[in-house]
């Protein structure tokens, strides 16, 4: 049974991170806050999709250019809330 099971998973997993790469399958995310740590989780996010998150956007108390070229601004921390509730969120 092993020796089916380890390729299997093989097989599985390399499919999964083609889809990844075409940008299927990926965990729909978004970001609080604007500054340095969030522009590194950006970056990182987009720069490696194999990761498995679909960045929509970032939350913060005002728009900020350095994360605009990242994501979209989606509005201010307060209304985080009902945008996971209506955008069917995964990770935050």
């Amino acid at each position: 049974m092993l020796i089916i099971d380890i390729p299997l998973r093989f097989i599985v997993r390399s499919v999964q991170r083609l889809f990844l790469t075409k940008g299927i399958g990926g965990r729909s995310t978004i970001l609080l806050g604007s500054g340095e740590d969030a522009q590194h989780v950006a970056n990182d996010i987009i720069s490696h999709p194999i990761l498995g998150f679909d960045l929509q956007g970032y939350f913060s108390q005002s728009e900020a250019d350095t994360m605009n070229r990242y994501c979209s601004y989606l509005g201010d921390p307060d209304d985080v809330y009902s945008y996971v509730q209506t955008h069917a969120i995964n990770e935050m």
